[in-house]
């Protein structure tokens, strides 16, 4: 699956449930912990580690506001209209 880094939501983990629907009930939601993080000024570039797949980062382009630190677990949301999928090729 291939996403733009900028089309991922971040949010704080256990915060702003979306419409009402916890984030461990949606679909394209994970969650990880900030391993690096930049301000950029208009935006701030993370890298995520993500829980499940410890070996998996997952980069992040986000607002400056709120500003997340490393070591702080957040949620992703990936919304199903930004996800592409990608051909395996043999």
């Amino acid at each position: 699956m291939s996403i733009r880094p900028y089309d991922i939501r971040i949010d704080a983990h256990g915060q702003n449930w979306h419409n009402g629907v916890a984030p461990s009930q949606e679909a394209n939601v994970l969650v990880g912990r900030i391993t690096r993080a930049y301000y950029l000024g208009a935006t701030r570039d993370y890298q995520v580690e993500l829980n499940d797949e410890p070996d998996l980062a997952v980069r992040v382009v986000a607002p400056p506001e709120p500003a997340f630190k490393p070591g702080d677990v957040v949620t992703l949301r990936a919304p199903v209209g930004k996800c592409h999928l990608l051909a395996v090729s043999q």
